[in-house]
């Protein structure tokens, strides 16, 4: 029961400081020191993270396996976020062995995001009622999480990623984007 809350907790860190990093910076919810602000967000998402892994090493495919999708997607445009890739690199770097270790279930993440969250979402997800919602909505990543869990035989991906996507919607709608005053 306490590694179920731990991991939770984690989950809800990472989230936190990923969303409060992407809101900072990419958002503009703070002005003063919004440099600074980002750059800490960042050191602390990337921390979390690492500490994740490091706690628990099932959740390397799916945090590097997050990171290569923005990547790949094009998802890394503020210095915030490229700072925080740049230290969870680092970390991964010094974790080669998990690499090695799960790289099968790396590429099953990634292959599963690609179909679901690319081919899929181009053929179903402009169409309207269910598919709509179901890509709107955090569902499509959160089943191809689910898959991973599965293919690990790991509930704690599912408890992590409960804690990170509700961490994520939370601090959104406690810090929604500033309205355009020019507009």
């Amino acid at each position: 029961m306490t590694n179920i809350l731990l991991i939770l907790l984690l989950g809800l860190l990472s989230g936190i400081t990923l969303t409060l990093m992407d809101r900072i910076d990419e958002h503009r919810i703070v002005e003063q020191h919004r440099t600074l602000l980002a750059y800490l967000a960042a050191t602390a998402t990337a921390a979390s993270m690492a500490w994740s892994i490091e706690l628990f090493p099932v959740l390397y495919p799916f945090l590097f396996g997050m990171c290569v999708e923005w990547i790949i997607k094009d998802k890394i445009d503020f210095p915030s976020h490229v700072f925080f890739l740049f230290l969870l690199t680092l970390y991964f770097g010094w974790r080669i062995d998990l690499l090695w270790l799960y790289a099968p279930y790396l590429a099953l993440f990634l292959a599963v995001r690609y179909v679901s969250g690319s081919l899929l979402r181009r053929r179903l997800g402009g169409k309207p009622g269910f598919f709509r919602w179901y890509y709107a909505s955090y569902w499509e990543k959160f089943v191809c999480d689910i898959v991973l869990a599965i293919a690990l035989s790991s509930f704690s991906i599912v408890v992590y990623v409960v804690g990170f996507t509700v961490a994520c919607l939370y601090t959104k709608r406690l810090l929604p984007e500033k309205e355009d005053c020019h507009a």
